[in-house]
Order: structure tokens, then C-alpha cells, then sequence
């Protein structure tokens, strides 16, 4: 008796057994041999080491077509960089070659700033010729093709452009402006702008040549520099480190930066920065790496 409650207790749970079997969600029990059916299926999809192993010997194959395409574009980048790298030389050498051109046709003229003029009276030519004679050099209206006003920013004085019939005449009074200093107090009066300043006497040179010494000026301020200035004959921007080396020609401002390694510039003159070039893999290292 107590078998069959225990049976009819089964029953009323839902729950139908078969021998060896599972139980099924209406309460039926699958066979054991479904059960190993479908356990061996789901091993059938998983991956072999064989599969495995394939799969990883296409994927080095693949990687090493990469790095030889990889390396071809890299060597076909530096053959167009190095030919970006010799225009860009080439630009600069002729930039250069129109600056010296430019400058050629500068060594007649000198540059006066502070010096006193008007329209009336005082005109650039009569002051220029005064000022000239108080350095004691002797000229003449006739020694200048002209003198003239150049324009200026708003409110900074303008400077005054003398232009010789003989350079050597210019020249020579460019080294008699340190006399400059000695002149008359009353003189001076009427000869400058603002008599608290001296008056300067510089060469005529390019905007670019301007722009380096400008460079050579922050690298004397800042860096300890001896001193730096214009060549008088020939326009060039010379810079001194110390005070007996020799005195170097800037001609570009990789030059500058070659002096003073600390000079960082805002702006290159005269140069273009270079390229870099892919660094080439040895394609014996490359099989190594695979």
C-alpha cells in the first residue's frame, strides 16, 4: 500500500518517468540515448587544433603580405619626400639668389630715422645734406639721385632714404655716423626728431634680412651673444658669439639655430624644415619576425 501512494503522489506532481530518462517540461523524461545524440553535436562544431593551426598559418601568411605592402609604401613615401626635400632646397637657394639680387640694388641707398623735416622748409634733402657735413662728410645735392620720406606704421616717426650716385660716398658715411654723438647740442636741435635720441644711419636692406637680424638681436638679448649688425659694403646680417671670435654670416635661420641650439623660432627664414623619412625594415628581419 505504501507503494502505490507513493506512486499516486508522482503522478499528481505531473512528473511521467521513463527508465534511464529525463524529464521532459510536461513532466516526461527523454531517453538517455537523445541525451548523448545531442552532446555529440555540439562537440562535431567546436574547432579542432588541426582547424586551429590552419587558421593561424593563413593569418601569418596574411601579416607577412601586409609588411611587404607596408615596406613598399614606406620606400615609395621616402622616394616622394626626398623628391619634396631638394625642391624645397631648391626654393630656398633661389629665394637666396633673389634676396642678394634685391640687396645688390640696395648698397647705394642709406636709411636716416629721427631726423627732423617738413614739407616747407625743412625738406629731407636740405637735413640729410646738414647732417652729412656735421659728421664731416662733404656732399652735395648733386651727390644723391634722391632723398625722399618712406612710409611708415601710424604713429612711429618716418624714416628718411638717401639714395647716392656713388656707394662708396654712402658708405662712407655710414662709418662717420658714430661722430654722430659729438654733434653740436643747438645742431642737434634742428636736425632731430626727438634731440633725447640719436640719429640713426643704417644700410638699406630686405625685408628678410631685417627679419634675420631681428632673430640675431633676440639671440644676442637672450642667449648671451656678443653682438650682431649689418655689413656695411655688403648687406649680410653678422652675428658674434663671444668677444674675440670671429664674426659669422647668417645667411638663413637653420644658420642661427646651428649657433644658439636653444633659439626656437617662431618663424623660418631662408629655409623650409626637412622631410623625415620612413625608417626601411631589413626584409631579413622581417622573415625573423614572422
Amino acid at each position: 500500500m505504501a507503494d502505490v501512494h507513493k506512486a499516486n503522489r508522482g503522478a499528481k506532481r505531473g512528473g511521467n518517468t521513463t527508465p534511464g530518462g529525463n524529464t521532459t517540461p510536461g513532466g516526461h523524461r527523454t531517453p538517455a540515448r537523445d541525451r548523448n545524440h545531442s552532446n555529440s553535436g555540439k562537440q562535431a562544431g567546436k574547432p579542432t587544433l588541426d582547424s586551429l593551426l590552419a587558421m593561424y598559418q593563413d593569418l601569418i601568411l596574411k601579416y607577412g603580405q601586409l609588411q611587404d605592402e607596408l615596406m613598399d609604401h614606406k620606400t615609395e613615401m621616402n622616394k616622394l619626400k626626398s623628391v619634396a626635400n631638394e625642391q624645397h632646397e631648391h626654393i630656398v637657394r633661389m629665394h637666396q639668389n633673389i634676396d642678394d639680387l634685391e640687396q645688390y640694388g640696395r648698397r647705394e641707398n642709406v636709411c636716416f630715422s629721427n631726423l627732423k623735416f617738413d614739407e616747407q622748409e625743412l625738406n629731407p634733402m636740405t637735413q640729410v645734406i646738414d647732417l652729412c657735413n656735421e659728421l664731416g662728410v662733404e656732399v652735395k645735392e648733386s651727390d644723391f639721385i634722391d632723398v625722399h620720406p618712406l612710409p611708415s606704421r601710424k604713429g612711429r616717426a618716418k624714416r628718411v632714404i638717401a639714395r647716392f650716385k656713388d656707394r662708396k660716398l654712402g658708405q662712407k658715411v655710414m662709418m662717420s655716423r658714430k661722430h654722430s654723438k659729438t654733434i653740436d647740442p643747438n645742431k642737434k636741435k634742428t636736425l632731430s626728431a626727438d634731440p633725447m635720441r640719436g640719429i640713426g644711419i643704417q644700410p638699406n636692406i630686405t625685408p628678410c634680412r631685417a627679419a634675420l637680424l631681428s632673430q640675431a638681436k633676440t639671440v644676442v638679448s637672450d642667449h648671451n651673444f656678443n653682438s650682431t649688425w649689418i655689413d656695411i659694403k655688403t648687406g649680410s646680417v653678422l652675428l658674434k658669439k663671444n668677444q674675440g671670435d670671429r664674426p659669422l654670416v647668417v645667411r638663413s635661420t637653420d644658420d642661427i639655430v646651428k649657433l644658439c641650439a636653444e633659439f626656437c623660432p617662431s618663424e623660418h627664414f631662408f629655409s623650409v624644415p626637412k622631410c623625415d623619412l620612413f625608417e626601411i625594415y631589413d626584409p631579413e628581419s622581417l622573415e625573423s619576425e614572422r
